[in-house]
């Protein structure tokens, strides 16, 4: 094996100067195991146009590739950036789900998606995974690396030519051992271990890159840089230490069966853990491709220019010029002018056939690289059909990003139990919560992967489908308001969807902390009936405590209660109106007395209806008329 020394390291104890020139050897040798495959790193970076880190890596271009200013067409580049964007278009997420499908489960599942979702926002994974994938593709292997640092986490990209890995005499496992290189400020070095400042001050001056080991040159720079290894050896008595040539830095015991990293490879080897590159494969095409571009530049400078004949004895008064509507009298027949092909046409058909043959290796469509649908396609079912089946062809490369996302959000999940405080997480709402990062590492969710959003992304084939699904009656127009990822709907999805966001979060509080809460009449209520119902029967089929099952019926009871009273106030506000209408229309009533009396006849009243003094004492009252 080409690390002799990596059980002598690893079974080693204490920050000694031996441990620390132990890793050295051990990492020097496997970067001696494996120079061919670096140098096949260095290749298709190459190949795909990268940029290999200063002068060195114009010295290496030009030497391994002295026609590169006339590669005027890169399909490498072209088939490799198609690709990222393919697999990127629906951006994975990590979802946690619940195992024994309990209520706890089903919440704490919960929780860590959206911790997750607002994780991978703070951190901008969506910008690290296109690079990620480039370096699979490019290099054969990308690698991602989770931290934590002043109890906050990060998550870094590697470069692929500062990883050495052994894997000779691999079968399909994970390696045993491990080593990052790289090169760090002597001043910031020394900030991050001040207990080991006076070795590192004492350690050699590297002025070389990693493309400079590689190669093999080296590069007088006004760097004053330190050369340090990261290792870790896999086992009951795993170690993980951090040195540079004169000390060991960092060490402490290291128990997990896996490495602290996120490996993707674009296709997986036969042998060994270094995955293929599909830059390699194309590489043949690419390089004939360059010839016969070369051939056809030169062809066209020295065959593709006007030529003009005249026959012997012709004697033109004139001579030719660029002028325009010029006039030549000549004697004779008229000169001919002539411009030769460069190539023949099965040149040009060879170039063309090439491209499509990379195009083929890396099983994508031209029609992706160049933005463009085949003539026909104009719906936005056609477009997912096309799309559908222009995928399975790289399924397995698109399963392989899903399980490497995976991976980084278990992770990053058992870094949490290192971070400080409180943690924000966007909910199932859009807005952020907290919650404590205890509750957060409480279970170990099982985890699979989540698209942004199950439909379309463009905004033509999202309505056809939100449509389709309305056709068949699984929607109503709020639900085709909350699902649409239109950006447009944003403001009109926060608006319309308000009362039914605020119901949910106190469904969720009463199930999740036990809270009552109490309805008001501002509510939705009727959609705090239905929403209630489903809830508590979920809460039911996930064996929920019973007190927090009867908080969410007494709460839609109560909406129900309230939409009754609410109901009854108007019947009987409504019964009111009608009796003072009623009573509006009738005819005026008559004044008291026998019905149908003359005001006049009634007894005691005047001529005009007012009451009559009474008679002076001792005298006769008057007689009173007789009613027939």
């Amino acid at each position: 094996m080409a690390e002799s020394n990596q059980q002598h390291w690893g079974s080693m104890d204490g920050e000694t100067e031996d441990r620390a020139g132990a890793v050295f050897d051990a990492a020097d040798a496997v970067a001696e195991a494996t120079e061919g495959r670096a140098q096949v790193v260095l290749d298709s970076t190459v190949l795909y146009g990268g940029d290999t880190a200063g002068a060195n890596g114009e010295i290496y271009l030009t030497e391994k590739l002295p026609g590169k200013r006339w590669v005027s067409h890169n399909i490498i580049a072209v088939v490799v950036d198609t690709l990222i964007a393919e697999v990127t278009l629906d951006m994975p997420r990590p979802m946690a789900l619940s195992l024994d499908g309990s209520l706890w489960g089903f919440n704490h599942a919960e929780v860590t998606t959206g911790w997750w979702d607002y994780q991978f926002e703070r951190l901008e994974v969506d910008a690290l995974l296109p690079q990620f994938i480039r370096d699979s593709l490019v290099a054969g292997l990308g690698a991602l690396r989770p931290y934590v640092m002043d109890g906050k986490l990060y998550v870094d990209r590697l470069n692929p030519i500062d990883i050495l890995i052994d894997d000779v005499g691999m079968r399909g496992s994970m390696p045993r051992n491990l080593y990052l290189r790289s090169f760090v400020d002597r001043g910031y070095l020394k900030e991050c271990y001040p207990e080991h400042a006076e070795k590192i001050e004492e350690a050699e001056s590297e002025t070389a890159s990693s493309f400079d080991l590689v190669l093999g040159t080296d590069t007088t720079t006004t760097r004053d840089d330190v050369l340090v290894y990261e290792a870790w050896t896999l086992g009951k008595r795993g170690k993980h230490i951090i040195c540079c040539s004169n000390t060991v830095l960092f060490v402490e015991d290291y128990t997990d069966e896996f490495f602290p990293l996120v490996f993707l490879r674009s296709i997986s080897p036969l042998g060994g853990f270094w995955g293929r590159s599909p830059v390699q494969r194309m590489a043949p095409l690419q390089t004939e491709h360059n010839k016969l571009m070369r051939r056809v530049q030169l062809g066209q400078h020295l065959m593709c220019t006007p030529r003009v004949y005249l026959q012997t004895g012709s004697q033109p008064s004139a001579k030719s010029r660029n002028g325009i509507g010029d006039v030549i009298y000549y004697t004779g027949n008229p000169p001919i002018f002539d411009t030769p092909s460069a190539m023949p046409a099965e040149v040009y058909q060879h170039i063309d056939r090439l491209t499509q043959m990379c195009f083929q290796v890396a099983m994508i469509s031209e029609f992706a690289a160049g933005g463009t649908v085949p003539a026909g396609v104009t719906s936005g079912k056609a477009m997912r059909v096309m799309r559908e089946y222009s995928s399975r062809n790289f399924i397995n490369f698109e399963r392989a990003v899903e399980r490497a996302v995976c991976e980084l959000g278990r992770q990053m999940l058992r870094l949490a139990k290192d971070l400080k405080g409180d943690t924000f997480f966007r909910d199932i709402f859009g807005d952020y919560s907290i919650t404590s990062y205890a509750d957060l590492t409480r279970y170990e969710p099982h985890i699979k992967v989540k698209p942004v959003s199950a439909l379309s992304n463009t905004p033509g084939a999202q309505l056809e489908d939100i449509n389709d699904l309305a056709e068949r009656g699984l929607l109503d127009p709020k639900d085709i308001i909350r699902i649409s990822t239109v950006p447009d709907l944003e403001f009109l999805r926060r608006r319309l969807l308000v009362s039914e966001r605020l119901v949910d979060k106190l469904y969720m509080e009463m199930i999740r902390d036990g809270k009552p809460r109490t309805p008001e009449p501002y509510m939705d209520l009727q959609y705090a009936i239905r929403r209630g119902k489903e809830v508590a029967l979920e809460a039911e089929l996930r064996e929920a405590p019973q007190e927090r099952v009867q908080l969410v019926r007494d709460f839609f009871v109560a909406c129900q209660q309230q939409i009754e009273d609410a109901e009854s106030e108007m019947q009987a506000k409504m019964q009111e109106q009608a009796q003072m209408q009623a009573m509006a229309a009738a005819p005026p009533m008559p004044p008291p007395g026998a019905e149908g009396l003359p005001p006049e006849l009634m007894t005691g009243a005047g001529p005009t209806g007012a009451e009559a003094p009474l008679p002076p004492p001792g005298t006769e009252p008057a007689p009173q008329p007789t009613l027939a």
